[in-house]
């Protein structure tokens, strides 16, 4: 199977070893990757075969490799395009495959040439199990561990988010949400590789539960697009500027003084201490459960089910709405556009920080659940 100073195997292995940005070992990816090269390889030739019916300098047998050719790769290209489990194997089966497609018909049929391409399939999946092995040795952290770490920066993220909501420092409001915003991504790009089922040994570790990660994960990312809706009505709106800013502008927006009169109202005084502790209950317990979910002692640290709940409700929210309907009486009323108008704004705020609570309340009460489920 392998020939010596064959360009093959190194070729194909130096390919592999390419970094693209993982920490771990992604052993779905390893399997999409054996069999979208092996389809790759395998495919052409049954593919091919078919146009030995024609002759091989003929108009006809033109048409049909065309044909076969621009058929080959659209499908796998529209598996590419359009499957979330299967795109990364359509696509290695349209590239390594299409070259081949365009062999020349003189040799194609030949003992020859069937030898070449099992020596090339061997020396390829030898390849591959290469690289999966050197890069299980080398890794230093699980999937696991790296969500984990994505958790911790993101919870960090949003403690500085709602601390810059409460001292109304749109700046700094600005700035925790880019970095929320990248965890983010980063924990949703890594989590599908913490299921279970792709694990080839368990180990001491207890298995992690995909609903939980995948429910909590979702919750977060909603808190955090009602900290973006904050943020649009605590800054001047700029043309052709996101919310959140540029990608490379340091930039900030002038703020509105919407959060200035809410964090000056007495109910906001009550609505911060209970958005605060919920805040700070879920930095602490969440990315525990995401690291050990077999842990008894993380129970002990949870809040009541009653206490979330009561949580959830935000109790100053009724004294501050009534002290924001009060000062809006002195309000400039605005009328050319909705969006300058400051009653508008401070409601947006008011509702999203209602809406905060609630998703809050539905991470703790998750753990609530996820925790008397394993113990």
């Amino acid at each position: 199977v392998y020939d010596r100073y064959s360009w093959v195997m190194p070729v194909t292995l130096s390919l592999l070893m390419v970094s693209d940005g993982s920490h771990h070992v992604e052993y779905e990816k390893c399997t999409h990757r054996l069999l979208g090269v092996a389809l790759g390889k395998c495919l052409p030739i049954m593919v091919v075969s078919f146009l030995g019916v024609f002759e091989c300098i003929s108009v006809p047998r033109l048409i049909a490799q065309f044909c076969l050719i621009v058929a080959y790769v659209t499908f796998f290209m529209f598996v590419y395009f359009n499957s979330d489990m299967w795109s990364y194997v359509g696509c290695l089966i349209a590239g390594f495959g299409v070259y081949q497609l365009m062999a020349p018909c003189d040799n194609f049929d030949t003992a020859d040439y069937f030898a070449g391409k099992y020596k090339e399939l061997g020396a390829v999946i030898t390849a591959i199990f290469i690289q999966g092995f050197l890069q299980a040795v080398l890794q230093r952290r699980s999937a696991q561990d790296v969500l984990v770490e994505h958790m911790q920066q993101l919870t960090f993220s949003m403690q500085e988010a709602f601390q810059a909501v409460f001292e109304s420092d749109v700046g700094q409001l600005q700035s925790a949400l880019k970095a929320a915003a990248e965890h983010i991504a980063a924990a949703n790009a890594v989590i599908n590789e913490c299921d279970p089922k792709l694990q080839i040994w368990r180990g001491r570790r207890p298995p992690f539960s995909m609903d939980f990660g995948t429910r909590s994960l979702g919750y977060l990312q909603l808190v955090t697009a009602e900290l973006e809706m904050i943020l649009v009505a605590a800054k001047d709106w700029v043309p052709d500027v996101a919310a959140r800013g540029d990608q490379d502008a340091e930039e900030v927006g002038e703020s509105t003084g919407v959060l200035e009169l809410i964090n000056s109202m007495d109910g906001m005084k009550q609505i911060r201490m209970e958005v605060s502790e919920s805040v700070q209950m879920i930095s602490e317990i969440l990315p525990l459960m995401f690291a050990d979910t077999g842990d008894p002692k993380i129970a002990s640290q949870m809040r009541r089910p009653d206490q979330v709940r009561a949580a959830m409700e935000l109790q100053g929210m009724g004294v501050l709405y009534q002290e924001l309907s009060q000062a809006s009486r002195h309000f400039r009323i605005e009328r050319e556009e909705l969006t300058n108008d400051l009653r508008v704004r401070v409601t947006i705020v008011a509702r999203s920080l209602q809406n905060v609570a609630q998703h809050l309340g539905k991470v703790e009460e998750g753990c609530i659940k996820a925790a008397h489920a394993w113990w």
